[in-house]
């Protein structure tokens, strides 16, 4: 087992000690709530939200509690069924637990699974509560579909300098709340975070029980994360924050699939610095692994054949030069998580009214799969200038004699008239999208200057 780390490495490993003060609130309906006893008695707390097939269960990192996912309840309960859990010791579970392990947390969440009987889970780790996933999913492997981590599992690899780690327990141990409040909190956020947040964040961790906290780092850290990945089964996806770096080819040592997706522009905690953004993203990963077309959820699905090369196909919805041969006269494409995917069909107009203004990539796999982010046309005002979003996942495959196969799939749809027209505009918008993708292999580039 390898562990070594500095104060800044350590910062990663490990979540914020808060007690909920610093969730954002989702504003969904009141969801069920109850507590189950773990493998050894503890009793656990857990709230649940939605119906559906496939399940999302969101634990949280050390010393958080279900709180910090409450701004991405209200959307992804739409879709699925969301269960937060507050492992032992945090939040409103019960803390009188002897041995403190990630195995011992990875029977909190098996407990709650169970209790709901959850046949197809997607567990959502945050910081500790990715080493919590997989103990998880070890122990369930049958109900398990996926593990998604966040801002955790950065490399299975680092070493830990027994001498660092002494040093670091030491300032700990001898000024808790100072230690927390002054040093370790402002070195989980970007220099351009919302002050406020990282106050309540702060408050939080300073507040902490000393005791509980302590032997839960302490067991965060003794904790071997590649045998964890070695045990997983299932496709392992960690949405990271580029502070720390996340050694991919490390981790694909060790995981038997695994893909790094980094969220550009935040610290350790992405669903509380930009929860508009993360909760798309999360869902996109969710829809990706876990099989969207087993979901009852509301989608456009287009299909079309295309006579050229994977290589070629992709290029042309992933550069702005190649979208403009198809797709619009003009596009700002960046192809990296969040970068810009502008999509302009009236180029001349105001900015802000030239089509797919400030839209972002959400997520890729080169030559595989694209997900960016898509709004309304100006004919439904309500939801082109309230700024509603929803996402388009492509994928491609090679066919037959060389062609690629195109899929589109256009999700994130809601109730309501609006929403409605929305459907049935993009229905339709699509099939014209699809069909000038043919022709620009069938007989060349569209030309924009002709009517």
């Amino acid at each position: 087992m390898r562990r070594t780390v500095t104060l800044v490495a350590l910062t990663w490993v490990l979540g914020l000690a808060c007690t909920g003060a610093a969730g954002t609130g989702s504003g969904a309906a009141a969801p069920a709530e109850g507590a189950v006893a773990s493998a050894d008695g503890v009793p656990i707390h857990y709230l649940t939200a939605g119906d559906g097939p496939l399940a999302l269960v969101l634990i949280h990192g050390w010393s958080c509690d279900s709180s910090y996912w409450d701004a991405q309840v209200a959307d992804l309960s739409r879709t699925f069924r969301v269960v937060r859990v507050d492992l032992a010791g945090h939040g409103a579970s019960g803390s009188g637990r002897a041995a403190w392990s990630m195995t011992t947390f990875g029977q909190d969440v098996r407990a709650v699974v169970e209790t709901l009987g959850l046949e197809r889970v997607v567990l959502v780790g945050h910081s500790m509560g990715g080493p919590v996933a997989l103990e998880a999913a070890r122990l369930m492997p049958a109900r398990v579909q996926a593990v998604i981590g966040v801002d955790t599992l950065h490399d299975a690899e680092e070493e830990l300098a027994p001498e660092q780690v002494d040093a670091w327990f030491g300032a700990m141990e001898s000024d808790f709340s100072g230690f927390v409040r002054d040093r370790f909190v402002p070195s989980l956020f970007t220099a351009d975070a919302d002050p406020e947040l990282v106050r309540r964040v702060a408050a939080d961790m300073s507040s902490a029980p000393p005791d509980v906290a302590v032997a839960a780092i302490r067991a965060l850290i003794a904790y071997d994360q590649e045998a964890g990945m070695e045990a997983l089964t299932v496709p392992l996806v960690c949405v990271n924050s580029p502070m720390f770096p996340t050694n991919v080819e490390a981790n694909r040592r060790h995981a038997l699939a695994y893909e790094a997706v980094i969220m550009e522009g935040v610290g350790h905690f992405p669903m509380l610095e930009r929860p508009d953004e993360f909760k798309r993203l999360l869902a996109d990963v969710v829809m990706r692994v876990a099989g969207p077309r087993e979901l009852p959820m509301r989608a456009i699905v287009k299909e079309v054949e295309v006579r050229a090369s994977r290589a070629e196909v992709w290029r042309v919805w992933t550069t702005s030069t190649g979208a403009q041969e198809f797709f619009a006269p003009r596009a700002n494409i960046s192809l990296e998580p969040l970068g810009a995917y502008e999509i302009f069909f009236l180029p001349d107009a105001p900015p802000g009214s030239r089509g797919g203004d400030g839209l972002r990539v959400l997520s890729f796999l080169p030559m595989e799969m694209l997900s960016f982010e898509w709004n309304f046309p100006p004919s439904i005002p309500s939801l082109r200038e309230g700024g509603a979003r929803t996402w388009v996942v492509l994928g491609l495959q090679d066919g037959a004699q060389g062609t690629t196969r195109v899929r589109l799939t256009h999700l994130g749809w809601r109730e309501g008239e609006d929403w409605d027209r929305g459907f049935a505009y993009f229905e339709r918008a699509w099939d014209v999208v699809l069909g000038r993708l043919k022709q620009r292999f069938e007989t060349g580039p569209v030309d924009w200057s002709k009517p």
